[in-house]
């Protein structure tokens, strides 16, 4: 097997939304660029084999591209979202670095989000792209491919809930499943593949591990209080949705294959102690113009703190929760909390960047 190593950060067009509610989307586009296939597979795939008891897609898919793998982290006990047990050498490597977002004050991340939990990890998946089978797919110019963790949360308190994301009727879930972008996966793509359909530096044949650094580092165990809320994204293979962008017909000489969409549920994160009934939360926003400034000072920067008990925050909840969103009981997309994408018209095509060095992995101990 040949290798190659090939590395050029991007960002997806879901950037051209309001960053206080995009900042997942900016995560999840910050892959690197890759050249557009002339002819891609067929869409048709199959599953070559099961995946750990309560994942959705398993530790190895075969489809049209060739064969995407999980399996080492099958070998892993006590499962965290930055967890990397593939040594990045074994072949191609594309590195994403995530963009960071300015937080919002509390009183508006409250009205930007649709629930509020308290509760402990339970359980990370296996990494997985957007798509159908959980396997690779290749991307037309208005969606990107992606590496999501599900992470389900035993749920402990609910501190509001204006979509019913955790219960309807009075019946409280006692878990629930948040998407959070990152990971590390193995693809080798198929020797009959035309090079034409491959990712720019890629042959048919090759072997590359694809990694996106996480937007959110948990762990098993760990006790959290997460700001929920639905979001719209492209998924390869799902039905589509025409007001989204990535169901449109890209502009040649791009690809032009739109692609479906599918509801996640997103979380803006804090990290709890076991003790903990409060949050320390920044009282102020800051603009990205103001950080900008701030830049060559960045490590000097301080932002006034408090603490804000669960009791304070489920009354700032029963007050205003989701009321920045035209239907709080929607899922975030355009005309509700998205600008339209005739007011943000994606990009043409993607742009390039330099490589960037291969990162060390994680988990030395189960390499090869």
């Amino acid at each position: 097997m040949r290798a190659r190593f090939a590395h050029t950060p991007r960002r997806a067009v879901l950037c051209i939304a309001a960053v206080s509610l995009l900042a997942a989307a900016c995560s999840a586009g910050a892959e690197e660029a890759i050249r557009e296939p002339t002819s891609a597979p067929s869409d048709a795939s199959r599953i070559s084999s099961e995946g750990a008891p309560g994942d959705e897609f398993p530790a190895e898919v075969v489809n049209s591209w060739g064969v995407t793998s999980v399996e080492g982290y099958l070998d892993i006990d006590r499962r965290q979202t930055t967890d990397e047990p593939y040594d990045p050498p074994a072949g191609v490597l594309r590195m994403a670095t995530l963009m960071s977002m300015v937080s919002l004050p509390l009183d508006g991340r409250v009205r930007e989000s649709q629930a509020i939990v308290v509760g402990t990890v339970v359980a990370i998946s296996n990494p997985h792209y957007n798509s159908v089978d959980g396997g690779f797919w290749h991307e037309p110019t208005y969606a990107r491919r992606s590496i999501l963790q599900d992470v389900t949360i035993e749920v402990e308190r609910v501190l509001g809930d204006t979509a019913e994301l955790t219960g309807a009727g009075g019946a409280q879930k006692e878990s629930i499943v948040v998407t959070i972008w990152g990971g590390q996966i193995v693809v080798t793509f198929d020797d009959s593949l035309d090079p034409e359909s491959l990712p720019e530096n890629v042959e048919p044949g090759d072997m590359y591990v694809e990694r996106v650094i996480p937007n959110v580092e948990v762990a098993e165990g760990d006790r959290v209080l997460v700001f929920l809320s639905m979001q719209m994204m492209p998924w390869f293979g799902a039905p589509m949705n025409s007001e989204m962008p990535w169901a449109q017909k890209p502009v040649e000489p791009c690809s032009d294959q739109p692609v479906g969409t599918k509801v996640i549920v997103y979380g803006v994160w804090h990290h709890l102690g076991a003790a903990d009934q409060h949050i320390t939360v920044t009282e102020r926003a800051v603009t990205l113009e103001e950080l900008a400034a701030l830049a060559p000072e960045a490590q000097d920067a301080a932002f006034a703190e408090r603490a804000v008990t669960f009791d304070e925050l489920e009354a700032l909840a029963d007050a205003s929760l989701g009321q920045s969103l035209e239907d709080p009981s929607a899922p975030l997309g355009i005309g509700n909390g998205w600008p339209s994408v005739d007011d943000h018209p994606p990009p043409l095509c993607y742009t390039r960047h330099p490589p960037a060095p291969p990162p060390d992995h994680t988990h030395p101990e189960l390499e090869n």
